[in-house]
């Protein structure tokens, strides 16, 4: 499953996602305590934010800067 980290630390205008896949992270261990004994493995994975034509838009550069400097690496991911 593909979760994201505004699951755990949501933003403003992203009460949707973020509940969406609150959800997903919210279902995975229950899942996969039923589904262990028939040998299937339930995983999500949070990816933070990355640079794609949606983030990349000349209003949010303050905000591209400001989440990459909040990333261990100093910057947002690429693709």
């Amino acid at each position: 499953m593909v979760s994201s980290v505004l699951a755990e630390d949501g933003t403003s205008g992203n009460l949707i996602y973020s509940a969406s896949k609150g959800a997903i992270n919210a279902m995975v261990l229950p899942m996969a305590r039923d589904l262990g004994k028939y040998k299937i493995r339930i995983m999500a994975i949070a990816p933070g934010l990355f640079l794609t034509p949606m983030t990349n838009i000349a209003k949010q550069k303050d905000v591209n800067a400001y989440m990459a400097h909040q990333t261990p690496w100093g910057r947002l991911g690429r693709s």
